[in-house]
């Protein structure tokens, strides 16, 4: 679930329900194990009749053994719901497996708190996996790779070109590969593109007011 559609000052449960309802719609075998839960169908779009947490817990319960993944999980922090403590709930009586990512890390580490042992989340067993930048031979296969799978040959000098401007940071090759697939050739207009993300991401940092100890910026 792509949490990134509930960035806003303060999110409803009702919100986040949606974002759930939407992801269970595109895939047929969720709507198999929901089955007992009652909703209906608006245009394809699955709602459930209940607008409750507790409808959540049986949504989750019905998934078994299931790999349940929360991306940018930071924008969760404004739900009007305590997550942390339904993750909490999870971990110790469901079967599902939970993985919460984000790209602003403070802000993660800050809304999980799991090492606060006031936190819900506290003691709870889990495994935190750091995504450093990779090696220039890393880095060069993972384009190369990358090329080769969406079948698009490109030359060592734009592989070179690549690694000189985006520093092994694999977010930011992702983003470069995926931008030149897509038609944007110029390595200038994909820099510009990406300056314009990191400017979008520092304003959402300042409307937050979230402070950070100084890090130093390496990704272009």
């Amino acid at each position: 679930m792509d949490c990134r559609l509930l960035r806003s000052a303060t999110t409803s449960f009702d919100n986040f329900l949606r974002i759930i309802e939407a992801e269970i719609s595109r895939n047929s075998w969720v709507r198999r194990l929901i089955g007992n839960i009652d909703y209906f169908e608006v245009g394809g779009v699955i709602k459930f009749k209940f607008r409750r947490p507790d409808v959540l817990l049986e949504i989750f319960e019905n998934l078994g053994d299931t790999v349940v993944v929360f991306d940018e999980a930071q924008e969760l922090r404004n739900l009007k719901f305590r997550f942390d403590g339904f993750l909490a709930y999870a971990l110790d009586h469901l079967s599902i497996r939970i993985v919460v990512s984000g790209s602003e890390v403070g802000l993660l580490h800050k809304f999980l708190r799991v090492e606060d042992p006031e936190a819900p989340l506290y003691g709870r067993p889990h495994k935190t996996i750091e995504l450093k930048p990779l090696t220039k031979e890393a880095a060069s296969n993972f384009l190369r790779r990358g090329f080769e799978q969406e079948g698009v040959d490109v030359g060592d000098e734009l592989i070179d070109e690549a690694l000189r401007n985006f520093n092994g940071v694999i977010g930011w090759l992702t983003y470069f590969g995926y931008s030149y697939v897509r038609g944007l050739k110029s390595m200038d207009s994909i820099i510009d593109a990406a300056i314009n993300m990191v400017l979008a991401e520092v304003k959402h940092f300042l409307e937050i007011g979230y402070v950070s100890s100084p890090q130093k910026v390496n990704f272009i």
